[in-house]
């Protein structure tokens, strides 16, 4: 009888562990880094709202939530009363990743960012 229980308890605290470690595998977090010298406002990435970055600030992590059907896989902000947008490939695997906005041309619009993965 102990035997049995004891199979069962371990059988469930298995299958819990195993269940949260799929869970943790299973998600894409997104976070941002402004190395430009600017501000930013409003900054949105692929349609979730992040708070406004001072010049070297980052922000905390994100759990990606994209529907492609009505997000946007974009990058938005607002930098001395200028929109800029960029177009944004989306993280093909699970895990951690960093947009840093290394600068940008107000002139032209632009910004210049590069990802990274954190794992």
């Amino acid at each position: 009888m102990k035997t049995s229980f004891f199979l069962l308890l371990c059988s469930i605290l298995i299958f819990c562990e195993s269940h949260t470690v799929l869970e943790k595998q299973e998600q894409t977090k997104i976070r941002v880094i402004n190395n430009s010298a600017y501000e930013l406002t409003n900054l949105a990435l692929f349609s979730m709202k992040f708070n406004n970055l001072l010049p070297g600030d980052s922000t905390a992590y994100q759990v990606l939530d994209y529907d492609e059907l009505k997000d946007d896989p974009m990058i938005y902000c607002i930098v001395d009363q200028n929109n800029l947008s960029l177009f944004l490939k989306m993280p093909e695997n699970e895990g951690n990743f960093t947009y840093s906005i290394d600068s940008l041309d107000l002139s032209k619009k632009r910004i210049f960012f590069n990802m990274t993965t954190d794992n």
